[in-house]
């Protein structure tokens, strides 16, 4: 997996905390939810059984929204290195949240010193990833 895809997982992972106090939150737990349950009627309603448990936890306070963001990030990266296309879906998923979001879409651009090529990226958060 590129720097771009764990880009975006991570960006999801704080894009879906962020939703949680929102009024964005069914939407994006729905989507989310669909993504992840690969569309299995079963599988998506443990994921948002899953997603309310973490939304429980960064409203209560019994974890920080970066630790639920984390966790999330690595079940999206899990997804993304099984199935490439989820990558497009999720894109979408973020970008529906709307413009008031603080994170804005990845983009990506090659560079080349010394015959080298790198691609710098910058991210949701707004740094900048040079791979």
């Amino acid at each position: 997996m590129g720097p771009v895809e764990v880009a975006l997982a991570s960006a999801a992972g704080r894009v879906l905390v962020s939703a949680m106090a929102s009024t964005a939150w069914q939407a994006v737990r729905d989507s989310l939810a669909e993504l992840l349950g690969r569309r299995d009627r079963a599988r998506v309603k443990q994921v948002i059984n899953s997603l309310e448990e973490s939304r429980q936890i960064v409203t209560e306070g019994a974890s920080t929204g970066e630790v639920v963001a984390i966790r999330w990030q690595g079940r999206l990266e899990a997804l993304i290195e099984e199935d490439p296309d989820a990558a497009r879906v999720l894109r979408s998923i973020i970008a529906g949240v709307g413009s008031d979001s603080a994170f804005q879409p990845v983009s990506e651009r090659e560079t080349y010193t010394s015959g080298k090529s790198q691609i710098l990226q910058h991210n949701y958060g707004g740094g900048t990833i040079v791979a």
